[in-house]
């Protein structure tokens, strides 16, 4: 079976890698030397953006089960399909071409950071859940200079954990080796 990125975080976050929507095929499949503001430069590395959708777009992109789960991810929140922004983007090594991680970023236009993170965690936990894991632990950490939660990721959704960082009504999920996470942490606002 083919893995798709973390949903959320739901990419995580609902992709937040965030393991990941299952039927979904990427809105944007494009590789990336320059990121946006919203994906961090690691020297030597690039980003691959394999989905890329907001609002309206869901709906159309992903299952009903899927869209079933961002919507339980929003409820948290107070928000709706509309309020979504979402993109997952695996970093690469360009001279070798292994996937080294994931980023899932998703802005929840209007929510706070503490509804932002409490629907992230809400979804990586039950996408674990999903997947016949027990839920997921988090706790407060530093990495990188930036205050996240890191998250327990159960085998099911890959080999490591999953850092969240927020800031205003977006969170980014990396899912990625802590060094790695580090070196992309230090780069965010």
């Amino acid at each position: 079976m083919h893995q798709r990125p973390l949903r959320a975080t739901a990419f995580l976050v609902a992709a937040l890698a965030l393991a990941l929507p299952l039927g979904a095929q990427a809105q944007s499949e494009e590789a990336s030397a320059e990121p946006s503001a919203n994906v961090p430069q690691i020297e030597g590395l690039g980003w691959y953006t394999s989905i890329d959708v907001a609002g309206a777009d869901i709906e159309s992109t992903f299952s009903a089960e899927e869209v079933q789960q961002w919507a339980a991810m929003l409820d948290v929140a107070g928000a709706t399909l509309d309020d979504l922004e979402y993109s997952y983007r695996q970093v690469v090594d360009p001279a070798t071409l292994p996937q080294l991680g994931g980023l899932a970023t998703v802005r929840i236009a209007g929510a706070d950071e503490e509804a932002v993170l409490a629907a992230v965690l809400a979804d990586i936990s039950a996408q674990a859940v999903n997947l016949g894991a027990e839920p997921t632990s988090s706790e407060p950490t530093t990495v990188g200079g930036k205050d996240v939660t890191r998250v327990d990721l159960p085998p099911a959704m890959g080999p490591d954990d999953a850092y969240v960082y927020v800031r205003g009504d977006t969170a980014w999920v990396f899912v990625m080796q802590q060094a790695l996470a580090e070196l992309g942490l230090q780069e965010m606002p």
